[in-house]
């Protein structure tokens, strides 16, 4: 059973060594090309059949892969160093590489080596009758190779379990049908080795039940083949199998299985010998790298000592500048502030200078207008009367609304969103109160924001003369007004009447006085309109 499962290693070997090219296209190319050459000089090795020096170049190989710290090459080192033990009856030391890989490949989620040790880890627990182990590595095996269609794979699987059914649990049923899936995974894979490898179980399996004519048959064309491609170990394993035939339980064979036997140990003692040598002689130099790279770690550390103190340092430095940063930041924050108060306050000032001369003004006149009024009433007659009680019930009226908006906008230091919106509503209704106009508020307050008395007053000032505007000039029948606070404060005031051209002076519409008002304060204000579109204007705050 040994030389099947050497040709199973020689064929894995390949395909590794395909594997590895592909992989290894990834990385650097000094050490691509080094790590290739001796995998390549390990595969002519083992085609050769020299396996102590394919042993010596896969241990060169296995520190050169350490050294490069790469885990892929590490991983395709220790199978090729798992199969070249195997064949040189170290079967413990083949298992403790192969389980490298297995942990390996878990680590590199490389699927694709794994599936290769668990292969031959089945295939040597097989010979060890150990069967239990065998079937879950090859099963783990014919996972994988399922998943990702290997069908060479696929069909030396089904060749061990052939093999071991032969061997162990006899069935015809279940080893012909293990044999059937062996030889046909192998012909849709078109791979010449994997075919042999299949047919030879078959050739077996046929001396097994006693057709040895089909057997013979199956051995010389096999035979024939391994001899055009100069395969010596498979030659070797066919002649094995035919001279066992052949000489059956005779003396002739137990002397030449002794002749055999004592020419294997003889060899054997002799690539043991060479084989802990190398061995002893990968150790050394792994032991010599190691101190090197512990040396190295030390110095390493060190540095990064003397890195991390002149970071602390550097950090201490930093965050003094930064905190001297943030005091000067807070000074000339605090600075501007009170600028910024200051020049309010002045404003402020100035706004209330002006109101009271607009009271002085306005309020003045149609109060000088009501007392006038008031000295000639009983003189007129009663239409006229009625007409002058009119008029002056109006100017007081107007009087009380103009002292009240004021004395609201003056007497607040911060003036809401939310009080100027219904001071807009009272406002807008009174001035409606005997059209038709329909008068329609929207209110989207999610953050009621203050404003100061200055331009609380301003934006009240200039939703005024819009409104205004509206009820002197628009001709409208719909006044909107929506009313918007978040980040900023949007009021939009629109009216659906005849609206005017761009071309149109608009300062007849008291836009000029709208414009400086808005100006002084920083509103933003947006006018669209057109002939009988109406007008709409957006201020932003």
């Amino acid at each position: 059973m040994v030389p099947t499962i050497i040709q199973c290693i020689s064929n894995s070997l390949r395909i590794s060594f395909t594997i590895l090219l592909t992989i290894l296209s990834f990385s650097s190319s000094a050490q691509e090309e080094s790590f290739e050459k001796m995998i390549f000089q390990l595969n002519k090795l083992w085609s050769d059949g020299n396996y102590p020096e394919a042993l010596e170049i896969g241990f060169n190989a296995l520190a050169l892969a350490e050294k490069n710290h790469s885990c892929i090459q590490i991983s395709i080192a220790n199978l090729n160093i798992g199969k070249v033990q195997y064949v040189l009856g170290q079967r413990e030391k083949a298992i403790y590489f192969f389980r490298n890989v297995e942990r390996l490949s878990k680590e590199c989620y490389i699927d694709s080596i794994a599936s290769k040790a668990y292969y031959n880890m089945g295939a040597i627990y097989s010979e060890l009758a150990m069967l239990d182990s065998s079937f879950y590595f090859l099963n783990r095996s014919k996972e994988i190779y399922k998943r990702t269609t290997n069908y060479i794979g696929l069909s030396r699987v089904f060749s061990v379990i052939a093999d071991i059914r032969i061997n162990y649990h006899y069935n015809i049923v279940e080893t012909q049908s293990s044999i059937d899936s062996a030889v046909f995974f192998a012909q849709k894979s078109g791979d010449a080795s994997s075919l042999n490898f299949s047919k030879t179980k078959q050739g077996i399996f046929y001396m097994q039940i006693n057709e040895r004519q089909k057997a013979f048959k199956i051995y010389n064309e096999l035979l024939a083949g391994y001899e055009l491609s100069r395969n010596l170990e498979g030659q070797k394993y066919i002649l094995s199998l035919m001279t066992d035939e052949l000489l059956k339980d005779s003396e002739a064979k137990k002397s030449l299985s002794r002749l055999l036997h004592l020419k294997d140990s003889i060899f054997g003692l002799d690539i043991a010998d060479k084989v802990a040598a190398y061995q002893i002689k990968y150790e050394s130099e792994k032991k010599e790298n190691l101190n090197k790279i512990l040396q190295q770690e030390n110095m390493l550390n060190q540095a990064k000592i003397n890195t991390r103190n002149r970071t602390i340092i550097l950090l201490v430095i930093s965050i003094l500048l930064i905190v001297l940063l943030i005091f000067w930041r807070i000074n000339v924050i605090n600075l501007k502030k009170k600028q910024e108060e200051l020049l309010n306050a002045q404003k402020l000032q100035q706004e209330k200078e002006r109101i009271s001369r607009d009271l002085h003004d306005n309020v003045g006149g149609q109060l000088s207008f009501v007392l006038l009024s008031l000295e000639g009433l009983t003189d007129e007659q009663k239409e006229k009367r009625e007409e002058v009680v009119k008029s002056i019930n109006e100017s007081v009226r107007q009087v009380i609304g103009n002292l009240r908006e004021t004395i609201w906008a003056i007497s607040d230091e911060q003036i809401t969103i939310q009080d100027l919106s219904d001071k807009l509503k009272v406002y807008a209704r009174n001035i409606f109160r005997h059209s038709n106009v329909q008068i329609k508020f929207q209110e989207q307050i999610s953050n009621n924001i203050s404003m100061n008395a200055l331009v609380g007053l301003n934006l009240f000032r200039i939703c005024q003369e819009i409104i205004n505007n509206a009820f002197k000039h628009s001709k409208a029948s719909l006044l909107e007004v929506i009313i918007s606070s978040d980040k900023n404060i949007i009021i939009i005031i629109a009216d659906n009447g005849k609206g005017f051209s761009e071309k149109v002076d608009s300062e007849g519409y008291g836009f000029s006085n709208i414009k400086k008002r808005a100006e002084e304060t920083g509103i933003s204000v947006l006018v669209e309109s057109a002939e009988t579109k109406g007008v709409k204007y957006t201020l932003v705050v």
